[in-house]
């Protein structure tokens, strides 16, 4: 099992065990990440082989470098980008299809609903704490739904408790 940073506030081991099960069931290599972190390691325990972790915060880069990537070179590639909607990542934008996206970060919701588009767009799954008690009414759930049927995706949910209460785990 990897080291878990000292952070961890926002992850819970129900949340880790939840992407453990999904890296078992669908076995992607390749993981675009928003929000790097403990879901990184959960990635990388559940046999990720490269994860483009993409953070807007140069302070959390910093953080993140020195605990998770600096550990695991060759899998865990940090990208750091500027925010804008719609999303332009030049160091994700020219690489083939990821396996799955883990939406992870930003906290603010407009900026994750971007996150979610720009990963719908790039990835063969997308999954997605909701992160709300009430997570059927939430607005990130209801813009999830939106982009998911306007691409002709399927969306299923799992709840699991807090911190995230349920994931989202949107398919082809």
């Amino acid at each position: 099992m990897s080291e878990m940073p000292a952070t961890t506030a926002w992850w819970s081991e129900d949340d880790r065990r939840y992407v453990l099960s999904v890296m078992e069931q669908f076995r992607p290599k390749t993981v675009l990440e928003f929000g790097p972190g403990s879901s990184t390691l959960a990635l990388i325990d559940g046999g990720a082989t490269r994860i483009d972790a993409c953070e807007d915060d140069p302070e959390w880069l910093a953080i993140y470098r020195e605990r998770i990537a600096n550990r695991y070179p060759g899998i865990v590639n940090l990208v750091f980008y500027t925010w804008s909607d719609p999303l332009v990542i030049p160091a994700c934008d020219a690489k083939a299809r990821y396996d799955l996206a883990l939406i992870d970060g930003p906290l603010a919701i407009d900026k994750r609903i971007a996150t979610i588009r720009y990963s719908l767009d790039r990835a063969a799954r997308v999954l997605v704490p909701l992160e709300h008690p009430d997570w059927q009414t939430s607005p990130l759930f209801k813009s999830l739904t939106e982009m998911t049927a306007l691409r002709n995706r399927n969306i299923y949910i799992d709840e699991i408790g807090p911190p995230s209460f349920a994931f989202a785990m949107v398919t082809p």
